[in-house]
């Protein structure tokens, strides 16, 4: 099974990176630095949450970017890796 854990420091961003990495076979260093300043400059208006296996390694990720004043928000970044696709985990973060 996985665990869903929300992204809250650097620690967390550096995670979802490398689940972008996996998922996406590219680089996360402009994914990481984007987060970054999210939870550094905004971190009301940003959420993200990833899944990670038993032994921590992260296997799914998104974020969650609220516009305020509009009553919307766009989702974006969702990704799995490819052995764990098909088991509603990006579902699960969607809806945590």
């Amino acid at each position: 099974g996985v665990t869903l854990r929300p992204v809250t420091d650097a620690a967390g961003a550096e995670l979802m990176a490398r689940a972008h990495e996996r998922a996406f076979g590219t680089d996360g260093a402009r994914l990481l630095h984007q987060v970054l300043r999210r939870l550094e400059e905004a971190p009301e208006e940003f959420v993200a949450v990833m899944a990670v296996d038993g032994e921590g390694e992260p296997v799914c990720s998104g974020r969650m970017e609220l516009h305020p004043g509009t009553g919307f928000a766009g989702l974006w970044g969702g990704g799995t890796v490819a052995a764990w696709r098909g088991k509603g985990i990006y579902r699960a973060l969607v809806a945590h």
